[in-house]
């Protein structure tokens, strides 16, 4: 013959279900939430911007690509030649071309770090 369940019993095993859906709520939510954070990077290098700039200083360049697209950038002016005068014509082209293009004659490169877009001196590699 069964036990019957008494009062105490019944709320205890209610709790024990609530806690588990609870669990797994939190579980779900720092899952979804962890998940987003990577695609960041990419959508900023997915920008298309329109720019035209004859012999202009490399840092005047930059300035007009961080307000048209609100992004910023990181780097050490000694190390990359913001002074050096370039010239540029790209129409509805990703961000990622268009620092393609300015940068890799320069010897520079770029990544993406949170909401930064850091630019470092490409290091030549010797065979």
């Amino acid at each position: 013959m069964k036990k019957p369940r008494t009062l105490v019993g019944l709320i205890y095993a209610f709790m024990k279900f609530s806690m588990l859906q609870i669990l797994l709520a939190i579980m779900f939510t720092g899952l979804v939430l962890g998940a987003s954070e990577d695609s960041y990077g990419q959508t900023v290098l997915d920008e298309v911007i329109s720019l035209r700039v004859e012999n202009r200083k490399v840092k005047h360049v930059l300035d007009v690509i961080e307000a048209s697209i609100e992004t910023k950038y990181a780097y050490n002016p000694q190390s990359i030649p913001i002074g050096e005068k370039v010239s540029l014509v790209v129409e509805n082209s990703k961000l990622a071309y268009v620092l393609y293009r300015l940068l890799t004659p320069l010897n520079v490169t770029f990544e993406v770090s949170g909401d930064y877009i850091i630019l470092s001196r490409r290091h030549l590699v010797l065979l």
